[in-house]
């Protein structure tokens, strides 16, 4: 086979080869690209589908255990955060891919060519890969891992601050319920009293003065009645948020009291429970942790990559072909990423003065709720051990009294509703007493009181299981 011929051979099967991979590249980039699903936001067919799934309703009384499957199931922030976790899930699954090759293509011209034996135009084409050199890519899986770990405890963080939330609004419920069922015990009283002074007044052996003075307390009755009213709607409102439930399916539910028991906090212990369990605590600890991957990330992004490729084209005016391989590095002189490697740095920094300072406010948060519990507490014992036993006694002599005559039916009936409003303030002590501790809950991060079996075990959930590569 003559030089010519060998030529004209070769760069046919080079003409081919080239096509077949221009074809190839772009079967592939075709191939890959993802079509657009549409996916319309409906809002009247949505508000029939919540309408819809709020008007269901339970034949069980409404039981702090049943309230909180309720809110597992049916809270729309669950499933929100969940839907987030499951985004960076799908994207952790996914292996950080090779940087796309590069094609390059087009004519070559030539001029003032002397001697030609083909085209002063011919084409050329040529395609590369950057190929890294450092573990970026094993790096950028790491954070992406790490992030999905991050919405991992979010969902966690999540449904603990809503629980919270929960045992807040049912126990605001509870007590606004008993503190209208009070306040209707002593309108009752106050009734009757009214009732009783107006006969006296037409026996001629009272006033008309009496009898006002009556009416402008079964007045300020009805104001409370109202607030109590408020407080009560108030609560059910957070309720039939966080169970997907509307105000009216929960009104027809009974509801489980929960009792306070007698207790003994002590600081130190919720210190340490804080430690592990508080939500604030925990997100800057996620931060930090993400912090050091995404510096892990910087410090990879010094590595330079390297570069291959291969072109081939047409010498102009001359029927030959070259084929070229080259190798290309960018050498790491002067900029290797020293300032965001830097920035890196100080926002892990950041992240530890941010924990610290964090620590220092949940402390004094802590340290401030349990002085007030503390304080709520012995009010609360005071009126329960010595007044409200002292007033009790009273009415009993009351009783003897009136039966003997020494005092009048009006006396007896008034410290009858003095009784009765000493039970009402021991509902509003129980109420406050009942938000310290839920407060220190929130803080502390886990129940201190359980309102259901194994709460605390089923609570106790590793916040951070990020785990940093040395």
């Amino acid at each position: 086979m003559s030089l010519r011929s060998f030529n004209i051979k070769f760069n046919e099967l080079m003409n081919t080869f080239l096509k077949a991979l221009s074809g190839t590249i772009a079967s592939i980039f075709l191939v890959s690209c993802q079509s657009y699903t549409p996916l319309k936001l409906e809002s009247e067919k949505l508000l029939e589908e919540v309408n819809t799934s709020r008007q269901q309703t339970f034949k069980e009384e409404l039981s702090f255990e049943l309230a909180a499957k309720l809110m597992s199931q049916r809270n729309f922030q669950l499933k929100l955060v969940a839907k987030e976790y499951e985004k960076l899930q799908q994207v952790a699954k996914l292996k950080t891919p090779l940087p796309n090759p590069e094609l390059e293509a087009g004519p070559a011209f030539g001029s003032r060519l002397e001697d030609t034996t083909a085209s002063s135009t011919q084409p050329f084409i040529g395609i590369g890969i950057s190929l890294p050199i450092g573990p970026r890519l094993a790096r950028n899986d790491d954070l992406n891992k790490a992030k999905e770990l991050q919405a991992y405890n979010n969902t966690i963080i999540q449904h603990r601050l809503l629980y919270f939330q929960l045992r807040q609004a049912y126990i605001n419920y509870m007590l606004a319920q008993q503190k209208l069922a009070s306040l209707n015990t002593i309108e009752e009283t106050m009734q009757l009293t009214r009732k009783i002074t107006k006969r006296l007044i037409e026996v001629g052996t009272s006033t008309k003065l009496g009898l006002y003075q009556v009416d402008l307390q079964l007045a300020e009755m009805t104001m409370k009645k109202f607030e109590f009213n408020s407080e009560l709607n108030e609560a059910l409102g957070q309720l039939s948020r966080l169970l997907g439930l509307n105000m009216a399916s929960l009104q027809k539910m009974s509801l489980k009291v929960i009792d306070l028991p007698e207790l003994n906090l002590n600081l130190a212990d919720q210190q340490r429970v804080m430690l592990d369990n508080n939500s604030h605590l925990t997100d800057i600890e996620m931060q930090f942790h993400l912090a050091d991957y995404e510096l892990k990330l910087e410090l990879a992004q010094q590595y330079p990559d390297l570069k291959i490729g291969i072109t081939g084209e047409n010498e102009v005016g001359e029927k030959n072909r070259t084929i070229s391989v080259p190798f290309s590095i960018k050498l790491p002189v002067f900029d290797r990423n020293q300032q965001a490697i830097s920035a890196a740095f100080s926002e892990r920094e950041i992240k530890i003065a941010e924990y610290k300072n964090e620590l220092n406010r949940q402390l004094s948060f802590l340290e401030e709720e349990m002085l007030k519990f503390n304080f709520s507490s012995k009010k609360s014992t005071m009126l329960n051990a010595k007044i409200i036993p002292l007033s009790d006694s009273n009415i009993k002599d009351a009783e003897k009294a009136l039966k003997l005559g020494s005092v009048d039916i009006l006396q007896y009936l008034d410290l009858l509703v003095q009784h009765q409003t000493y039970k009402l303030t021991a509902v509003e002590l129980q109420k406050n007493q009942w938000q310290h501790i839920l407060t220190i809950e929130r803080i502390s991060g886990l129940p201190i009181i359980n309102f259901i079996n194994n709460e605390i075990q089923e609570l106790n959930i590793d916040l951070t299981p990020l785990e940093v590569e040395k």
